[in-house]
């Protein structure tokens, strides 16, 4: 499944959720006055709301790496039972009092309607927590560096999992990543990222979340044979280097129009700019836009420098009795 695929389900299933929290809301406060019905219909929304705290997270494109083929079919298991809530709801119009009090009785007398919407829950429940379990196992910040050494970019899996720890906190089944688990206590390298081991690979790629173990031995690139496969990105450095423009100078050391950097895995480094007298330099993405204006702006600004210089030689030169020649 598809990284805009899995977007796509949890939109449908955040639609579904909407739409069902709706319905239940409306029925509690009908039924107020019933207060074992009401207490059952809470913990319902409670369920709902929550699963709702979990795909705002999975939706926001800075949690992209959380978007695992796992996750993908919890989701799609998740809009089927969404799916047969929505038709149970369906038939508890909040604007039919009568359907309101009949279903009220259904409830509170153990009808089969109350248990096909408690079994339902169970379901969502279920899933909620697989969901759940996917999010943690995620190998956010991982990457192949140029030596095709698996390497975790420590900085991005922080703000992830600190983000997620707070925004998820409410819930008892969120354990926060495995991955920030596994790295903690480390010290990245100068590129902010820990080297991995074929042990801590291995843990990534186990059922059993114990991470608190680690091995000195080195992942071998050379043999995948033991290693767990992960379709990991390779780490890209962009190294632009001893840039250099000048007199009438314009250096341009990046890209114009898209910022085809912005999703850069890897390093980005451009050094050693030297740019002077009328130098126009960009070093990071620039609309096409505002590089027309720019340039026309440092063409008008050289056109008036050479026409000072022109007449700056000119005067020295009549001073000196040159004729036109001179100068």
């Amino acid at each position: 499944m598809h990284k805009a695929e899995i977007l796509g389900a949890v939109s449908a299933s955040t639609n579904l959720l909407e739409n069902a929290l709706s319905v239940i809301k409306c029925i509690r406060k009908a039924l107020k006055r019933q207060k074992d019905l009401v207490h059952v219909l809470i913990c319902h929304e409670d369920e709902l709301d929550s699963i709702k705290t979990i795909l705002q997270q999975l939706i926001k494109k800075e949690n992209s790496d959380l978007h695992t083929a796992s996750l993908g079919a919890e989701l799609i298991r998740m809009q089927q039972v969404q799916n047969k809530l929505a038709v149970l709801l369906s038939d508890l119009d909040p604007g039919s009092k009568s359907k309101i009090n009949q279903f009220a009785r259904q409830l509170l007398e153990g009808s089969a309607d109350e248990k096909k919407l408690s079994s339902i829950m169970d379901e969502l429940a279920q899933i909620k927590a697989s969901i759940l379990l996917c999010i943690q196992m995620a190998n956010v910040g991982l990457m192949q560096d140029m030596n095709r050494q698996i390497v975790a970019d420590a900085a991005k899996i922080e703000r992830i999992d600190s983000n997620l720890q707070k925004q998820l906190e409410q819930l008892d089944d969120y354990k926060g990543l495995r991955i920030a688990r596994l790295i903690k206590g480390r010290r990245p390298s100068n590129d902010g990222t820990v080297p991995l081991t074929r042990a801590d690979l291995q843990r990534l790629s186990s059922s059993n979340d114990d991470s608190d173990s680690a091995s000195d031995t080195v992942v071998d690139s050379d043999s995948d044979t033991d290693a767990p496969s992960f379709d990991i990105p390779i780490k890209i450095e962009r190294i632009i280097l001893r840039n250099m423009a000048l007199h009438q100078s314009c250096q341009i050391n990046c890209p114009v129009g898209e910022d085809i950097w912005k999703d850069l895995v890897g390093r980005l480094v451009i050094r050693d700019n030297v740019a002077k007298d009328q130098a126009a330099q960009f070093n990071y993405a620039i609309s096409l836009d505002a590089l027309k204006v720019v340039m026309e702006a440092h063409g008008k600004n050289i056109t008036a420098v050479s026409a000072s210089q022109r007449r700056n030689r000119r005067d020295s030169a009549q001073e000196q009795g040159c004729d036109e020649k001179c100068w």
